[in-house]
């Protein structure tokens, strides 16, 4: 993620479909599910928090101490990038705990078909980025109410995956 947003964004749509593609058909054929590439734990958000926060920074930290030079070209802007996805990983979260409440509040219990469709889907934060939302006209609510897990959940996932 040294690279602006409006570049990333779109080969990290691509990338996560890939992941998903991948993940459905070890489903499928009953094999386990690589946990980083299922849809139905992993969003967008934290799954750059993860990436970048146990992959990228350190290794661009490290090179960053033999090249200084790259600290303003390559690992400033990864810093950001991490404080970016982890602000919105926690809206993310933040808004999924209100929408859980208020769906289970005297009105009856939460609606499975909306729940249902996110887990199914990868959301973009930019309208220009590649969606896989199902209904597209509801990315800008959705993606901000979307997160099927925590930091702490992403972290046992990473860690389990890298083993």
């Amino acid at each position: 993620e040294a690279r602006p947003l409006e570049v990333a964004e779109p080969w990290l749509d691509r990338l996560l479909q890939e992941f998903f593609t991948q993940s459905d058909a070890e489903k499928m054929e009953g094999l386990p599910v690589t946990p980083f590439m299922d849809r139905e734990k992993i969003t967008k958000p934290s799954s750059q928090c993860s990436f970048i926060g146990f992959v990228l920074l350190p290794l661009f930290e490290a090179l960053g101490e033999l090249l200084t030079e790259l600290v303003p070209m390559m690992i400033d802007p990864v810093r950001s990038a991490l404080e970016y996805y982890r602000r919105l990983n926690e809206s993310h979260h933040k808004n999924s705990i209100v929408d859980a409440a208020s769906s289970n509040g005297p009105s009856g219990p939460p609606s499975p078909t909306k729940h249902a469709l996110k887990s199914q889907s990868s959301y973009s934060v930019r309208k220009t980025s590649i969606t896989f939302s199902q209904h597209p006209d509801e990315e800008d609510e959705d993606m901000i109410a979307d997160i099927s897990t925590d930091e702490e959940e992403t972290v046992t996932e990473v860690a389990v995956s890298e083993k």
